[in-house]
């Protein structure tokens, strides 16, 4: 599973370059950053007028543990002005996205639906900070048992979660 979510990353990142170079705007970010469910992340996304769509993976470096999230986003930008550009800083973001815990004795699959508002801040026409919160719901679980040893949650078992995240963003 490891090399498969490698090759769609890179597949990803190769279709964001395309759309780069094929665009008279600077219309993809690339990001990183740390966010409750994206985890310490990357992320591209496509800016068209005041909508954004991207897609984001992230990982949670745990001894004994790998934990991943991947999703995808969509932004609408609304409200404000920034001199640096002509996209709106203030914006909601409404998400998908899977976060997997694998560990020796189970792996735990949460899926969650998230709504945010956010903000960017830019420092320069290409690079600036991301700020967002909001909420997260747990939409499904499962839970596959390798062992029949039992084991504690590393994660709270509650459906409605607060959603942060913070990062900096490269406008190509």
């Amino acid at each position: 599973m490891n090399k498969l979510l490698y090759v769609i990353s890179i597949l990803i990142f190769c279709t964001f370059q395309l759309m780069a170079q094929q665009s008279e705007k600077n219309n993809v970010y690339l990001s990183a950053g740390f966010g409750l469910p994206e985890l310490l992340n990357i992320s591209a996304s496509y800016n068209v007028n005041q909508f954004r769509c991207g897609v984001f993976g992230g990982i949670l470096p745990i001894p004994n543990n790998f934990i991943f999230s991947v999703g995808g986003d969509v932004y609408y930008h609304f409200a404000g002005k920034d001199e640096l550009t002509e996209l709106k800083p203030w914006y909601f973001k409404a998400s998908v996205n899977l976060l997997q815990e694998n560990t020796s004795n189970y792996t735990d699959k949460y899926y969650y639906a998230n709504l945010r508002a956010g903000y960017l801040m830019f420092n320069s026409k290409t690079f600036g900070l991301d700020m967002y919160f909001g909420g997260s719901y747990q939409l499904s679980y499962e839970r596959i048992k390798k062992t029949n040893q039992s084991v504690g949650d590393i994660f709270l078992d509650i459906p409605f979660r607060p959603s942060i995240g913070f990062g900096i963003f490269y406008k190509i």
